[in-house]
């Protein structure tokens, strides 16, 4: 028999870093809490759409990951969950121009 928890307000933990760094590790290492929930890049969607910024995978991305930056924010990364913690990893990618956070903010 599985319990399912309630949604419930989650505690979130933001992880800024640079791309190429140990975030993988430390984001695979929250992973294995039980009571964490591990969101890695939910914005990544929004900077391809609002930089255009090319990628080989953009189109595959942007068709499977909703590229609205107020949506993700509110419903994603601060939404309810299952879990007491979410831990939330962005790799700073964005140009300086900032194109992601005009959308986003």
């Amino acid at each position: 028999m599985s319990q399912q928890k309630e949604e419930m307000e989650v505690e979130v933990i933001h992880s800024w870093s640079a791309p190429r760094s140990i975030s993988t590790g430390l984001m695979y290492s929250f992973a294995q809490r039980d009571d964490m929930e591990v969101l890695d890049e939910p914005l990544y969607a929004n900077f391809l759409r609002v930089t255009g910024m090319d990628r080989p995978y953009r189109e595959e991305l942007l068709s499977r990951m909703d590229s609205d930056g107020k949506k993700a924010v509110k419903e994603v990364i601060y939404g309810p969950g299952r879990k007491k913690y979410r831990f939330y990893v962005v790799a700073s990618m964005a140009p300086p121009s900032g194109g992601q956070q005009n959308d986003t903010a």
